[in-house]
């Protein structure tokens, strides 16, 4: 341990609760959490968006970033809804990565319980369900690493 890490410990024992708080909270870098939502289909398609903001990439996984005290499994449920007025269910974390925007990524694999028909909105003009292997844009890395995700925790009961 070095010297600043040993203070600190000695400082949280005798400092109150809140002063610590409000310390980690000044000195600790703060992380903006994104969620992809992973939404298979069940014949091997997955649910893609056309996104209007984007320039490149602009075929995506459905996600956004999580409100101030919200879960990932609520951001990646909410974020369904509002872009593409399907109703779903959070099932379980598939990955957790550092993304090129300096996020840090919670990919979430979804199912559909219900949707609505889909209209087009200020964020999201289009909706596909796509083979990410035959698909006809180009997918991230990242995205394709969540997708690879999806493919094997589906697999796991064949």
């Amino acid at each position: 341990m070095g010297f600043f890490h040993t203070l600190a410990v000695i400082l949280v024992r005798h400092l109150p609760a809140w002063v610590v708080s409000l310390a980690i909270y000044i000195l600790k870098p703060k992380v903006v959490v994104g969620v992809v939502s992973v939404v298979p289909k069940g014949d091997g398609t997955y649910l893609f968006l056309h996104h209007t903001y984007r320039k490149q990439y602009a075929w995506r996984l459905p996600g956004g970033l999580a409100e101030r005290h919200e879960e990932p499994f609520q951001t990646a449920v909410r974020e369904l809804y509002e872009e593409a007025n399907i109703i779903a269910k959070a099932v379980c974390v598939l990955d957790v990565r550092r993304s090129t925007y300096s996020t840090l990524d919670v990919a979430v694999l979804c199912t559909v319980e219900s949707s609505l028909p889909f209209t087009k909105n200020i964020e999201v003009d289009d909706l596909l369900w796509v083979d990410p292997h035959q698909a006809p844009f180009a997918i991230t890395k990242d995205q394709m690493a969540f997708l690879h995700a999806a493919t094997l925790w589906l697999s796991r009961d064949k």
